[in-house]
């Protein structure tokens, strides 16, 4: 009975822990801001570290001339592609075909005007942005455009500035923004790469901020070998280089069945006259014990008479 009303007695415990409020912990500080920013670190470590990969790769292979082929491709075709969105009613069916290089060009070069001023390549030099009181022009297969209105990629500082002022058609075919390439000396190039700046003249043709100035005064288009042509020839090559590959088989063969008669007939020879030796040596022999023989019977008659 005494145990029991001991264990029913309310407990003699401390204040605090008879509070109605005792059994709620005491709310640890907000992690939750903690946790979100180790893992934002975390996510920045891991693309940090992708991007410094990618960079060694891109030096080691030598991929920054194709990276940036692509990225000038990409932004030309997005923005021939609004120029097909705005000629063609707004219509969204003619951007799809810009983008997988499967569009019909909206005009080739040779089909377009060429009137307008003429311009020597000392003059379109002047155009460079230099002077701010001039336009800014530059060159596509002969073709001047006013780019004025893009002073923000071709003016001073500008990314392409050092196109300004020149036939830069080169450079934008290879993609190339050295200033060796900066030239409208097209010789060499394919014609896909030639169909490629077919692309480039329609960006500055039916660009909204560019527009149509003159020519180049004395330009003769490239025309690049006929495709069917080269490789009629790059076949008949192949079959000279085939008939003189089996010419050099049937030389090595022959030289080999000379070098092999030749040494047959050196091993006959040697045979021969080690046979001729052993019967020159074998009738010496022979010569010397008939020569033996008759020295023994002369011998003998003496020998009887001396007894």
């Amino acid at each position: 009975m005494r145990s029991r009303k001991l264990a029913s007695s309310p407990s003699t415990t401390s204040p605090s822990n008879s509070s109605p409020h005792a059994s709620l912990s005491t709310p640890p500080p907000s992690s939750w801001f903690w946790r979100s920013c180790t893992w934002c670190f975390r996510v920045l470590a891991i693309l940090i570290i992708i991007a410094v990969v990618v960079f060694v790769l891109v030096k080691v292979f030598g991929l920054e001339h194709a990276i940036m082929r692509r990225l000038m491709r990409l932004g030309r075709d997005i923005s021939r592609a609004k120029a097909h969105h705005r000629l063609h009613n707004n219509s969204w069916g003619a951007v799809v075909p810009v983008l997988m290089g499967t569009e019909t060009p909206l005009a080739l070069p040779e089909d377009l005007p060429t009137t307008g001023p003429t311009f020597t390549e000392d003059e379109l030099l002047q155009y460079d942005g230099t002077d701010p009181s001039l336009p800014i022009y530059i060159a596509v297969k002969g073709r001047v455009y006013d780019v004025t209105l893009g002073s923000a990629f071709y003016g001073p500082g500008g990314k392409y500035a050092h196109f300004a002022g020149h036939d830069c058609s080169r450079a934008l075919c290879e993609g190339c923004l050295e200033e060796r390439c900066v030239t409208g000396n097209l010789t060499g190039l394919s014609r896909a790469e030639m169909r490629d700046c077919d692309r480039w003249v329609e960006l500055f043709e039916f660009h909204d901020k560019y527009k149509y100035v003159g020519m180049i005064r004395n330009y003769v288009p490239y025309v690049p070998p006929d495709e069917d042509a080269e490789g009629d020839r790059r076949s008949n090559r192949a079959a000279d280089i085939e008939s003189l590959r089996q010419l050099a088989e049937e030389m090595k063969r022959a030289e080999e069945k000379k070098r092999a008669d030749a040494e047959k007939l050196r091993m006959e020879q040697k045979a021969r006259r080690a046979a001729v030796r052993a019967n020159l040596q074998k009738r010496l022999d022979e010569a010397q014990q008939q020569q033996q023989q008759q020295q023994q019977h002369q011998t003998q008659p003496k020998q009887r008479q001396t007894r």
